[in-house]
């Protein structure tokens, strides 16, 4: 059993997350409309713990932003993500040393640390 995150960063990213998907599934009127990979997936699009840079979970916002690049509603969340923690409109927004609307694939991976030999 894990005990609930404390109130804060994290806090406000599941706020951000539960608005986010409660403005898009409003935006999906007909029944037949796909959910949105963000409803269907969020920690994807979860910001990084605090502590942990933004390279260290660079794997799981490049999946998230190439479900953003191909999910129909991509207008919408454009609109709607400045603001936001994570990942939105295969963006990333409110992630230090990472400037606001920089999509994941420009950002340089982690370089590994090379064992003496």
């Amino acid at each position: 059993m894990t005990a609930a995150p404390p109130p804060g960063e994290m806090g406000r990213a599941a706020m951000n997350a539960k608005a986010a998907a409660s403005l898009l599934r409003r935006a999906t009127t007909a029944r037949d409309d796909p959910v949105p990979p963000c409803v269907s997936r969020p920690h994807l699009f979860d910001p990084p713990a605090p502590g942990v840079h933004v390279r260290h979970v660079l794997p799981r916002f490049l999946e998230a932003e190439r479900l953003c690049l191909a999910c129909p509603l991509l207008a919408s969340c454009e609109v709607i993500a400045d603001g936001f923690r994570g990942l939105a409109a295969g963006r990333l927004y409110g992630i230090a040393r990472v400037k606001d609307g920089t999509p994941p694939s420009s950002v340089v991976p982690a370089k590994r640390k090379r064992r003496a030999a």
